[in-house]
């Protein structure tokens, strides 16, 4: 049985599949246009509002309508053209009788604040970025109602691997069928037990690496599955890489753990900011290839200014970036209120308002104190964008930073990464944690100070999230770690007060990809061990 939850102004429409009852539907939908009810914008003329104010709606209203038809159908190409038709005309205060001139390309508008754009979206490119979330879900065995509507339809199988499509099969199966390589190339497995992942034709090492896609696979290898790539101690069988896969990818697949029947079974993850959840606007970051390399400075600072958004509007109607970076970034001596680039940006916004008062009202003239009277506007703006009028003082305080002994009954387990000369010890810094953590759980240890200076994987660690694209089964089997009955506390702290496991780090790089353990303190570090005990000494 289907149910659907609908808000009290839904509206949901029943009938056969025939032709009348079509008929009968878009007389019902032509009706219930005609009472007004369509016309979100005809309280807000566009002649009534700001270039700033109809930016804003036409991201609000005309563009959000249509996502959420777009989450569960293809929406016909035409159809989403006469709506950025119609977002295009209200941008610009376009009428039936009246065509204005717009300024800028729709191709320079539709690309996010931090590249230029005004961040409106392209929406047949969010209609795939839409739809790549239900074929996601189809892909990972999701029991949401679509999904199982879609299998018991199209397939038997518990998860459903879209191979084509035949010509009787819906619009939205074939847009799903069409998406799939799109979905192939935007996700990668986190290793598990092995036994799921082909091995050379998915990803699992990196992001966007296929084996037999980039190398030459021995014909003796290329049946085996993941899992039959461990040795019998549960570590990689080297033997079997060396000789033919490159130094560089035999190094990240030291990032990942072997695979293991006590891990679970492999999960399959998608690229992007949140690697376990799918997220439709990164999605649609990826399907438009707008890179984070490429994001300008200073859009970044013109949209952070404090002022108003009408003041951040005006400098993207013009082309004048050396002299907005100038002052956006300018290291002038500045007495008044704000910083100096929201003066600035306040002064031009004001001098072209006077100047078009002037040409228009007969009868405007410019405040006799114009410094004055953009200051107290920025009094004014910042006396009511403040939360608390009262901004506390902190005194500073300076902080000897060294290494100091752990606490009575603690152990302190200190980790650190390495890159010497293009070589990485390890895996990083999350190998350490989950060897370091194990091996203090193997010696009896229940009480443990875990000092760590990679800042992100402390709140890795402390927030069960990792923005890692390798680490995701690494951090399982630490998180794991510490639900066990025992105390560990992580925290983070600076690489001058690390210096001993930064040195062991370093000699790490030279080393096999095996742990090493050491019965006594290695050659190396015994000068820098000696120092780091006497000054802590000298402190007690």
């Amino acid at each position: 049985m289907l149910s659907h939850q609908m808000f009290a102004d839904d509206l949901l429409l029943f009938g056969e599949a025939s032709e009348n009852q079509m008929k009968c539907v878009v007389e019902s939908l032509n009706e219930f246009c005609s009472t007004g009810q369509s016309e979100k914008l005809s309280l807000w003329k566009a002649t009534h509002l700001s270039f700033a104010g109809r930016v804003t709606l036409a991201k609000s209203v005309i563009e959000a309508i249509p996502i959420y038809p777009m989450m569960s159908s293809a929406v016909p190409k035409a159809c989403l053209e006469d709506i950025q038709r119609i977002q295009r005309n209200f941008l610009w205060g376009d009428t039936e009788h009246k065509r204005r001139f717009h300024a800028i390309g729709w191709d320079k508008i539709i690309v996010p604040k931090w590249m230029g754009g005004l961040g409106l979206r392209k929406l047949d490119i969010m209609n795939n970025a839409c739809l790549s979330k239900l074929g996601w879900k189809l892909q990972t065995s999701s029991t949401d109602l679509w999904c199982e509507v879609l299998r018991g339809k199209y397939s038997r199988e518990p998860v459903i691997n879209i191979q084509s499509c035949k010509a009787s099969d819906s619009a939205l199966w074939k847009a799903l069928d069409a998406l799939k390589p799109t979905l192939a190339r935007l996700n990668y497995w986190s290793v598990g037990d092995g036994r799921g992942i082909d091995t050379w034709s998915e990803a699992w090492i990196e992001e966007g690496i296929i084996l037999d896609q980039i190398i030459d696979i021995p014909q003796s290898l290329r049946s085996k599955k993941l899992y039959e790539l461990v040795d019998v101690d549960g570590q990689w069988n080297w033997s079997l890489f060396e000789g033919w896969i490159p130094k560089a990818l035999l190094k990240n697949t030291t990032v990942i753990l072997p695979p293991n029947d006590e891990y679970g079974s492999d999960e399959r993850m998608i690229i992007g900011e949140n690697k376990h959840q799918f997220s439709v606007s990164n999605m649609y970051k990826r399907l438009c290839c707008h890179d984070d390399a490429e994001a300008n400075n200073s859009w970044k600072r013109i949209w952070k200014l404090n002022v108003r958004e009408r003041e951040r509007i005006n400098y993207y109607m013009g082309d004048l970036h050396q002299w907005i970076a100038t002052n956006l970034h300018n290291t002038f001596r500045w007495n008044g209120k704000g910083s100096w680039c929201d003066f600035w940006a306040l002064c031009c916004h004001c001098i072209w308002n006077w100047r078009n008062k002037e040409l228009f009202e007969e009868n405007f003239l410019r405040p006799p104190r114009p410094v004055q009277h953009v200051l107290k506007l920025i009094g004014d703006y910042m006396s009511a964008t403040s939360k608390d009028d009262i901004i506390a003082l902190r005194n500073q305080e300076v902080t000897m930073i060294g290494w100091s002994p752990p606490r009575e009954l603690f152990v302190r387990l200190n980790t650190d990464d390495a890159y010497k000369e293009h070589v990485v010890a390890g895996c990083g810094e999350l190998w350490r944690v989950y060897e370091g953590l194990s091996y203090a759980r193997r010696m009896g240890f229940r009480q443990i100070e875990l000092h760590i200076d990679s800042i992100s994987v402390v709140r890795a660690l402390n927030n069960s999230s990792s923005a890692s694209s390798h680490g995701g089964t690494l951090l399982k089997q630490i998180w794991k770690l510490l639900e066990m009955d025992w105390i560990v506390e992580i925290s983070h702290t600076y690489r001058e007060a690390n210096k001993c496991a930064d040195a062991l780090a370093n000699l790490g790089c030279y080393l096999a990809y095996n742990t090493v353990f050491y019965d006594a303190c290695p050659t190396q570090i015994r000068d820098i061990f000696s120092l780091i005990l006497w000054e802590t000494l000298s402190l007690e």
